[in-house]
């Protein structure tokens, strides 16, 4: 007896929804297995607090020192939903978990820091309170980069750290416009 030939189709189809979903299945558990995805990343809370409080003081910076152009709650809900995902990797110093009083720290310099900028500061050397690493940049751009604030150095790796202190060294010695990155 000869089989109609489209009811062969239907089985070949079943089989072969099953063998793709076979091989999302075993690509899913392939980047499940790597680093990456395996909770090892550091410092995701802090990175998260640290973020979140970011999006909340951006509306002060808005639009300078290349800051987004955050000045409304929407984009303010908008940059914490972005950074959630993003901090979901951790900080780039995976040396070490940083402690609650080390975000504190950071997080209050960089209230302080956005605080300057709406009192009319110019240059982060007339922030009183908040320590560094070049005090010529305005207080967007160290808000812009927080690990140049010494309360927010422990974000940085420390490799890239001492690369960026040595290159600071080195062109505020030879050209004196205050280190890499110039100021804003």
């Amino acid at each position: 007896m000869r089989r109609d030939r489209r009811s062969f189709r239907p089985s070949r189809r079943r089989h072969l929804g099953a063998a793709l979903a076979a091989s999302f299945v075993g690509v899913a558990l392939a980047l499940s297995s790597t680093a990456g995805c395996e909770g090892d990343a550091v410092g995701v809370e802090a990175c998260t607090q640290i973020e979140q409080h970011r999006c909340q003081l951006a509306p002060a910076c808005a639009g300078k020192a290349g800051i987004p152009d955050i000045k409304d709650e929407v984009a303010v809900q908008n940059c914490k939903d972005l950074y959630r995902d993003h901090c979901l990797v951790g900080i780039e110093n995976v040396s070490r978990e940083p402690n609650k009083d080390e975000v504190d720290a950071c997080l209050a310099a960089l209230t302080a820091t956005t605080d300057c900028q709406k009192a009319g500061v110019t240059e982060m050397s007339a922030c009183l309170g908040v320590v560094i690493d070049d005090g010529s940049v305005s207080p967007c751009a160290a808000f812009a980069h927080p690990e140049r604030l010494a309360a927010c150095k422990f974000i940085q790796s420390t490799s890239v750290a001492a690369t960026t202190s040595s290159t600071t060294a080195a062109s505020s010695s030879s050209s004196g416009t205050g280190g890499a990155g110039g100021g804003s």
